[in-house]
């Protein structure tokens, strides 16, 4: 797995600007853990199928580079939530990945 998230969207990708948004899907989605790991010096995601939400700092005259925005209701569209995601292209997620925030090595 290549450092950041995978560029092969053919599993959807998806970006939020709306930090409720992160809350809702670590609080409704089994699977969803926050952050990643280094590994061999390499900071990646958790392992294929086990998704993770990282933080990027996209500057906000490329976030439209990133994908479409459509609205986003909350997990099992119980629609408690108003608020939106964007769908990423590989592009949008190359444009994530060079901004995404990485902790410290330890």
């Amino acid at each position: 797995m290549e450092e950041g998230l995978s560029t092969d969207v053919k599993g959807m990708t998806y970006a939020s600007r709306d930090i409720n948004a992160a809350r809702d899907t670590l609080t409704n989605h089994s699977t969803v853990r926050l952050g990643g790991s280094y590994k061999n010096g390499v900071w990646r995601l958790y392992e294929p199928g086990n998704s993770g939400i990282v933080v990027s700092r996209v500057p906000t005259s490329l976030v439209g580079n990133l994908g479409k925005e459509v609205p986003y209701g909350g997990w099992y569209s119980l629609g408690k939530l108003a608020s939106t995601e964007i769908k990423m292209t590989s592009e949008g997620v190359q444009v994530f990945n060079k901004f995404m925030v990485r902790p410290p090595l330890k």
